[in-house]
């Protein structure tokens, strides 16, 4: 992915945010107020985030095959570059994870009260 789509992608993501939230806040008290915030969470992480992972493991991937040539043999380098796309994934699973939690938890508190 290029970096102007990364960077497009990245500005979506807070676009999306800001303009989720500000629809929840006008929403006032309703239910739908926690489903508009919890949406524009996910449009900025989905987004933000996972293009700011993905640039970072390329980065990484690409300092380390640039700079570090004489450890790139070793199997942790060998293994992290070798397999980018699942790192990333990796990454990308833990966060969906913590937002699955976090939704969770949101919802069971708002069922509750």
């Amino acid at each position: 992915m290029s970096q102007y789509n990364k960077t497009v992608r990245m500005l979506f993501g807070v676009i999306a945010f800001l303009l989720f939230s500000k629809v929840s806040i006008m929403l006032g008290t309703t239910g739908w107020k926690d489903v508009c915030f919890l949406i524009g969470c996910y449009l900025f992480l989905y987004f933000f985030i996972f293009s700011l992972i993905d640039s970072a493991v390329g980065k990484i991937s690409s300092f380390h095959q640039e700079y570090n040539k004489e450890n790139i043999k070793k199997p942790f380098l060998k293994n992290f570059i070798g397999n980018r796309n699942l790192v990333s994934r990796g990454y990308k699973l833990i966060f969906n994870l913590g937002f699955l939690l976090i939704l969770f938890l949101r919802l069971k508190k708002e069922l509750l009260s």
